[in-house]
């Protein structure tokens, strides 16, 4: 084969070779093959077209790739879905977090959406299990419309037999109001008849006391009888006379509790109770809005309570400010405002918390301290609160205004059990201490150390707890 062959055939393999290792690079770096990545799981009973290679986005970022999808072994179990999450997005990440399934626009493929989790969630580690929400299937809403469209479509219905049957009960009404009318007519003409016969019968009962029949037309024209009424009349007018006298004595009774000023007493309590009345609708007028959405006394107070809590808000902030201000840091330090709950782990380990003090260390083995419960927990023995007795009464001598760290150790476990249970011994022996002796409750914090090697020549973690008091350089011993 001629040289200039050999060249080209050499060029053209080495320009292909190239090409594939630039074709394979651009593939792995488009999937981030070449970054640090966890592997996570979370589990689905409807996957909704998500497949393998699916994209995995957290908060909207790309993330990393569906890795595989195992199948349930039963009707009633779920799809476990595992995949891997840029080592990077590690930290937004929490066992708070949620996963769904979504879509890459409107038509586009499946991806699988991770949410930031919050602050009190735990950070995940390789192979945790996090939450899931199902996906809503577009036919699924189609469904629920069409059953929503055909309640309405007999909700119309029933209400359409409700019109129609107020129409007919109406055009009864209607015909029975003319049944009515018809028939009141007719009593109407009856009365009328009566009215007629009654007129002609008081015509002839006068026409009968003219002539004298009757005891009204005797009570006319008998002398004798109207003699007796008239005597009868005299004594009427005697008794009323009678009658007169008793009003007169009682206008006089009444007139003397005038002059006794009890009446005018009386006037004035009455007054009074009316004024008070006045002024209790007035004060209740006050305190409600006059319409709807004007203020009124109750609505002052509403506002004047909020802009108070405004208020105590911003100046909480503002303190919180000053005291991690470099310059204003030391003198809050000083007095005693220690932030206790915001130092980390990483932080206290480093020294960076107090630096200017002395610590004063208190071993406690856990066999000192603790014993199994009954439900299985680890809970201070008798012999335990002895021995923190004895640590308190040292302390108490050198505590006040000096901050005091209950460092709690463990070495059972994973890392998240070790740090879960020294927090868990930490926080029963400053409880205890809070509860029983007169620490200040500001002034004691607990720090959650996990599992830290000894001075034992075995170099096995420390298990218990250790009680640091940080003293004033100039008055600290150090242990």
């Amino acid at each position: 084969m001629p040289v200039s062959k050999k060249v080209t055939l050499a060029v053209f393999l080495g320009g292909a070779f190239l090409l594939f290792t630039l074709g394979l690079f651009l593939i792995g770096d488009r999937r981030m093959m070449f970054e640090r990545s966890i592997e996570l799981r979370t589990e689905y009973r409807q996957l909704s077209g998500l497949k393998v290679g699916s994209k995995v986005l957290v908060s909207g970022m790309d993330a990393g790739e569906v890795l595989a999808i195992d199948v349930p072994g039963g009707p009633d179990g779920r799809f476990q879905v595992r995949f891997r999450v840029l080592e990077k997005f590690r930290p937004v990440l929490r066992s708070d977090s949620v996963a769904t399934i979504q879509m890459d626009g409107l038509v586009g493929n499946k991806v699988l959406q991770i949410g930031a989790g919050t602050p009190q969630g735990r950070e995940l580690e390789p192979g945790d299990l996090i939450a899931s929400r199902e996906p809503v299937e577009i036919s699924d809403l189609i469904k629920e419309a069409v059953e929503t469209v055909q309640y309405a479509r007999g909700s119309v219905a029933d209400v359409r037999e409700a019109i129609d049957g107020a129409v007919d009960m109406f055009e009864q009404l209607t015909r029975n109001a003319s049944d009515i009318v018809q028939e009141v007519g007719k009593d109407v003409k009856e009365i009328s008849e009566a009215g007629r016969q009654a007129t002609g019968d008081v015509r002839d009962l006068v026409a009968g006391v003219k002539a004298g029949r009757g005891s009204l037309g005797k009570l006319i024209t008998d002398d004798a009888l109207y003699e007796r009424i008239r005597g009868t009349v005299g004594e009427a007018e005697r008794v009323a006379g009678n009658l007169r006298e008793i009003s007169d004595d009682a206008k006089a009774i009444t007139e003397e509790l005038k002059s006794a000023g009890l009446a005018a007493k009386f006037d004035r309590v009455v007054s009074n109770a009316a004024d008070a009345a006045e002024k209790g609708k007035r004060l209740v007028q006050g305190l409600l809005p006059e319409r709807k959405g004007e203020g009124g006394l109750s609505t002052d107070l509403r506002e004047t309570v909020a802009n108070a809590n405004k208020a105590m808000s911003d100046f909480a902030e503002n303190m919180e400010a000053l005291k991690r201000n470099w310059f204003f840091r030391g003198f809050f330090n000083q007095r005693g405002f220690f932030d206790l709950d915001a130092v980390s782990v990483a932080d206290y380990q480093a020294g960076r918390f107090a630096p200017d003090r002395v610590p004063e260390r208190h071993w406690l083995h856990r066999s000192e301290l603790f014993m199994t419960g009954a439900d299985g927990a680890e809970e201070l023995s008798p012999d335990g609160r002895r021995k923190l007795d004895e640590v308190a009464a040292e302390l108490l001598r050198q505590a006040r205004n000096n901050p005091l760290m209950i460092e709690g150790y463990a070495s059972a476990g994973a890392a998240h059990e070790q740090i879960l249970a020294s927090l868990a011994r930490a926080a029963a022996v400053r409880d205890y201490l809070l509860k029983r002796y007169p620490f200040q409750r500001n002034y004691v914090g607990v720090m959650p150390m996990g599992a830290v090697a000894s001075s034992d020549p075995s170099g096995a973690p420390w298990d218990g707890v250790s009680v640091v008091l940080y003293l004033p350089r100039e008055t600290g011993r150090g242990r």
